[in-house]
């Protein structure tokens, strides 16, 4: 059975379908349907975020 592998949109290292630490972020603009998915590891996102940004549930690890 094969994986799908997604490189992560910020640091640019694999991130499989099946790791823990993949998000997906949906990009859009206001007064538009256009849309983009991205694919990041949730701890390069974390670290990117300024701190007094709050956390939701999507952010805990299984």
């Amino acid at each position: 059975m094969s994986v799908t592998v997604y490189s992560c949109a910020l640091c640019f290292d694999d991130v499989g379908e099946t790791d823990p630490e993949l998000l997906r972020l949906t990009v859009s603009r206001r007064l538009s349907e256009a849309q983009q998915e991205l694919f990041v590891h949730r701890t390069c996102l974390v670290a990117r975020l300024d701190p007094r940004v709050p956390l939701g549930q999507v952010f805990d690890v299984d």
